[in-house]
């Protein structure tokens, strides 16, 4: 290979590293930027976060088929049953959802646009992420009134989601339903409000510690000691700000499981959720815990109690009808309109 030949290859290789890079940020940020044209620009409708997740979707495919490899063929295999689910589900529901076959279909999507990415790169744009994470954490913290006025939340899920005044727990807050829990916070030592940053919802900027926190337990190879030190401390401290009871479980399991892994057998993990469901079982058992209280003991007797109800079709997925049976829900209801 020549040297200009030498030369084009780098200069294609480091500009579809600046895509994919740049398409898991739109990934990140689009719901926020989104809300800023909803709130200041001009309202919005569910058709434009359609329109947007399906761009993210199409070109992160569009990436990965550029450099396809055969370590992608599995993945795009998986998109075949997928697919047969979402038209089983709607066979029996009568109806069509496409968030369900969406959901299930963004993990094999951004893996292999993860797959084109290099991985020298990786601790890079890993920072950069958690950066633009935090500096909408720090905002939030900072000044809640200038970051509940550049992205009215509230105003952004009722026009492009279909919520109502109603379903807001504080129906005074312009902040996402679940900003505020009726019942005490599981991180009790601090008296925030759960925060969001640019995620708008508090669950969502749970679920990215996880991710990050998967990051630092998978990836600490490619990470300095001073990346590691900035995305732990950070993480810990977005955690503890969006009061993530689902994501402090599950990166507490997750740094577990990191411990012990290289010593068990390859296919251990197939055994993890009858592991995970013994053990819901026995603490309700054991701790005598009841649903109906928006608590972390409270869901996991929940979750209990929902999976005795379930049937078959509940089980394969092909029904959400008890998924809609919640008493925290009525209750948390009748205590709003009570005020």
């Amino acid at each position: 290979m020549t040297v200009a030949a030498e030369a084009r290859a780098h200069a294609t290789a480091s500009a579809s590293a600046w895509i994919a890079g740049g398409i898991v940020c739109a990934a990140v940020l689009f719901n926020a930027v989104l809300a800023i044209v909803n709130g200041h620009i001009k309202p919005l409708g569910p058709g434009a976060v359609v329109a947007c997740e399906a761009a993210i979707v199409l070109a992160a495919h569009l990436v990965a088929i550029t450099h396809l490899r055969p370590s992608m063929l599995p993945w795009y295999g998986l998109l075949i049953p997928i697919s047969l689910f979402a038209v089983l589900r709607s066979i029996d529901a009568g109806t069509f959802e496409a968030r369900y076959a969406r959901d299930l279909a963004l993990i094999p999507t951004f893996y292999v646009l993860g797959l084109t990415y290099p991985r020298e790169k990786l601790a890079s744009l890993l920072v950069a992420l958690q950066m633009i994470v935090f500096a909408g954490l720090l905002l939030e913290w900072a000044s809640l009134d200038a970051f509940a006025w550049l992205f009215k939340i509230k105003d952004y899920y009722i026009n492009t989601r279909g919520a109502t005044e109603a379903s807001f727990w504080n129906t005074e807050s312009t902040l996402f339903v679940s900003a505020t829990r009726p019942d005490d916070r599981f991180f009790s030592f601090v008296s925030w409000h759960r925060m969001s940053s640019v995620f708008l919802e508090p669950v969502s900027l749970g679920n990215y510690c996880i991710f990050v926190a998967s990051c630092l337990f998978a990836l600490p190879h490619l990470l300095t000691r001073w990346q590691k030190l900035l995305l732990a401390v950070t993480t810990i401290v977005m955690l503890i700000a969006c009061d993530g009871r689902l994501a402090s479980v599950t990166i507490l399991a997750i740094g577990i499981v990191a411990l012990i892994a290289w010593r068990l057998p390859p296919r251990a993990t197939l055994l993890f959720p009858l592991i995970v469901l013994a053990a819901a079982i026995a603490v309700v058992v054991a701790f005598g815990l009841k649903d109906g209280s928006d608590t972390f003991p409270g869901r996991i007797a929940h979750t209990v109690t929902l999976l005795g109800r379930f049937t078959l079709s509940d089980y394969m997925g092909l029904s959400d009808a008890l998924l809609r049976w919640f008493p925290i829900a009525d209750r948390m209801r009748s205590c709003s309109s009570s005020e």
